[in-house]
């Protein structure tokens, strides 16, 4: 598998991985090493979601952590869904999701784009089951005052 993986590497734009899949596929090696490596061997953006300890990716800007957005957990199935759903969406949005546009991303771009990621996740993980929000939901926080 690990092989594959690295095959695999040279051909994708976009990773997302668990920490949990990090560590599988790279055990006793620090996370931000791994990504640096990994964000080297070709994809433009390599992101590891990491539950309750939030976020970390490495773009052409250089790396980006962010902290979990604080949410009453119902259910945590589905989240690692909704997140590259959102972060889909919002390179989608911002008319990054090519390859020009991701060679491009800004740091504050690519912090913008985890954040709107992160909140999907999180509204996600306050419901039981793997049921995301509908997108007007995201237009407010009323809706959601803890996020």
């Amino acid at each position: 598998m690990r092989a594959r993986l690295r095959r695999w590497l040279g051909m994708v734009d976009v990773l997302k991985v668990s920490a949990d899949d990090l560590r599988w596929i790279a055990p006793d090696r620090p996370l931000a090493d791994v990504v640096a490596q990994w964000h080297g061997m070709g994809p433009a953006l390599v992101v590891v979601t990491r539950g309750a300890d939030g976020v970390h990716a490495s773009g052409p800007a250089g790396p980006v952590d962010l902290p979990a957005t604080p949410v009453d957990i119902a259910d945590t199935v589905g989240a690692g869904d909704a997140f590259m759903a959102g972060l889909l969406a919002a390179l989608d949005r911002d008319d990054l999701l090519t390859r020009a546009g991701l060679a491009a991303l800004t740091r504050a771009e690519l912090t913008d784009i985890l954040d709107y990621a992160q909140r999907i996740a999180a509204i996600t993980c306050t419901r039981p089951g793997a049921d995301p929000p509908w997108f007007d939901e995201l237009l407010t926080t009323e809706a959601h005052p803890a996020l």
